[in-house]
């Protein structure tokens, strides 16, 4: 069985988010060992006191500028539990499983190297993130692929002496999952059309359902406090999974 991990920060705007993932994981993955879920304990007992079987790791989020860090240090502090199985699942809290799966194999989106520079222009801090991920790849003749495709992709605790290799801590970091892949795989695998990505509102159930046929993933931007994230998208969410989890009281 396979663990899972889930890093838990401030920024959810709907209470129920990770209610509805952990039924998601719950109806889809049969094979589902331990939930990890790490951040500060005392806000997430008060925030969800629902919560039960799960193993909640106590974290801080240092790192103002940098996302990524605190969920690298986050990951890290599971692992050294040394109660993680290995391989586990690293996932984010607001990514929904849509149908069963029985693996997450690491799988990227592009050649970074290949993005045109006017991408990276319209410029955000995740880009700059993503830019400065590749350039020091590509400085240590390491591939560039984009791994941060916000999807579950299976980990290996290999990942604490991998980071541990780079200043992650410093200035704005590095993507999580590009780092660390481009490190650890020998053999890279293109993902095909597996996810939906909501970035746009929508406001219309049909279309939303339309939208996730045939899909394995679903997210959504956290841009503008989860303006993609519509009443609509959390009806049809909820209306897919009414069934209570293992998680919950």
């Amino acid at each position: 069985m396979s663990d899972l991990v889930l890093p838990i920060g401030t920024g959810a705007t709907w209470s129920l988010e990770l209610k509805y993932v952990l039924r998601s994981w719950d109806k889809y993955y049969e094979d589902l060992g331990k939930v990890f879920l790490v951040g500060n304990i005392g806000k997430i007992k008060d925030k969800y006191p629902w919560l039960k079987k799960v193993v909640i790791v106590d974290c801080d989020d240092p790192f103002s500028m940098n996302k990524d860090g605190n969920i690298i240090r986050k990951v890290i502090k599971v692992i050294d539990t040394q109660e993680l199985s290995d391989p586990f699942i690293r996932a984010s809290d607001d990514q929904y499983l849509l149908k069963k799966t029985d693996s997450f194999p690491p799988m990227y989106s592009v050649d970074i190297l290949k993005k045109p520079r006017e991408w990276f222009n319209k410029g955000s801090r995740w880009k700059n993130r993503l830019k400065r991920t590749c350039r020091i790849l590509f400085v240590k003749n390491k591939p560039t692929f984009n791994y941060d495709v916000h999807f579950p992709l299976e980990t290996g605790h290999d990942f604490k002496r991998i980071m541990e290799t780079y200043p992650y801590t410093k200035s704005i970091g590095y993507t999580i999952n590009t780092l660390y892949f481009n490190n650890s795989l020998t053999e890279h695998v293109k993902a095909g059309e597996i996810r939906e990505m909501i970035e746009i509102p929508v406001r219309d159930e049909e279309e939303i359902k339309e939208k996730l046929k045939g899909k394995t993933f679903l997210c959504y931007s956290g841009k503008a406090g989860d303006a993609a994230l519509t009443p609509e998208l959390k009806k049809v969410i909820m209306n897919k999974f009414k069934k209570k989890s293992k998680f919950e009281r």
